[in-house]
């Protein structure tokens, strides 16, 4: 479900990429520390995304240090030092996977709802371990109701994509904001909102052809039979249209950025704002195979743990 927030590292100053990889390496460690080793392997780009802003907004900048770990046990590599966005980034990802998880379970069917039942106890742990560490009061619970308020329109088959992708907006917007205080509330909680919308209509695009096989929802498949035209032909159709709807997700998370009363240029900032007006875009997803996709993932991912620029 998640992966699609990426930094577009070729547009992005060789500091300011370094500072990126340190942060992605930091939150690897404390996603460790804090939850779970093999809870690291389900590291991704979006949570990285969460600590970039929220250090925005508060002029934090953390501290790095050239450290070994598993994947580099010969050569030491920028990671930031533990602190508590990374901290809290780590627990929210646990939570997160778990409710994911669980949501899977009544959506899949067959072997994959094996499989996921399967991962249900190790999540459920992870999620339990990551409460018990400290979460703001009631965010727990209002997660647990935007993921209700998702399965419902998922039920009533909503066809409109900009509706079904509210509920995962609202909770994004909780995750951003919490804890943070006044204006950078505000401003977090909407930057996470239109965040939220981004990952929730670009992996439906994505699962777009195999949902329709599958007979599974997805509002993109429904719009099209509404229309009475094959998937793909409505695609091609709506690719602008879909296009600038998700690169708009990006502009109004960057002019939200800017509302903020600090203005200064952090490293952290700088990045932030490269997501939002390089990486915040569909065309990956409407251009590429899934195949592809994958691979780019993957390479992207390479790219970040052997620190090449």
């Amino acid at each position: 479900m998640f992966g699609y927030i990426r930094v577009s590292a070729d547009d992005l100053k060789v500091r300011d990429y370094r500072y990126y990889r340190a942060v992605y390496c930091g939150l690897c460690r404390s996603m460790a520390r804090e939850i779970s080793p093999l809870f690291a392997l389900t590291l991704r780009f979006d949570f990285v995304l969460l600590i970039l802003v929220r250090m925005s907004l508060t002029g934090e900048r953390g501290a790095i240090e050239k450290k070994r770990c598993i994947i580099h046990p010969l050569h030491r590599h920028p990671s930031m030092t533990d602190n508590e966005e990374l901290r809290y980034a780590a627990r929210c990802a646990a939570v997160l996977t778990d409710e994911v998880v669980a949501d899977h379970i009544q959506d899949e069917k067959g072997w994959k709802r094996v499989g996921y039942r399967v991962l249900r106890p190790l999540t459920r742990r992870w999620s339990n371990k990551a409460k018990k560490k400290g979460l703001p009061a009631g965010l727990v619970e209002s997660v647990s109701e935007q993921l209700e308020s998702q399965a419902c329109l998922e039920q009533k088959k909503e066809p409109v994509p900009d509706a079904a992708a509210e509920p995962f907006g609202r909770l994004l917007s909780l995750l951003f904001s919490a804890d943070l205080n006044g204006e950078n509330a505000r401003i977090a909680g909407e930057i996470g909102k239109h965040v939220g919308r981004f990952i929730y209509l670009t992996d439906a695009l994505d699962d777009a052809e195999e949902d329709e096989k599958n007979g599974k929802y997805n509002p993109f498949v429904l719009a099209a039979e509404e229309e009475k035209k094959p998937l793909s032909s409505w695609l091609s159709e709506q690719k602008d249209s879909i296009l600038t709807a998700l690169q708009m997700e990006g502009v109004s998370s960057m002019r939200a950025l800017e509302l903020s009363e600090n203005q200064e240029k952090t490293p952290a900032r700088a990045c932030a704002e490269n997501i939002f007006v390089c990486g915040m875009h569909g065309d990956s997803v409407l251009h590429m195979t899934r195949k592809e996709r994958k691979a780019e993932k993957r390479t992207m991912r390479k790219r970040i743990h052997d620190g090449s620029v």
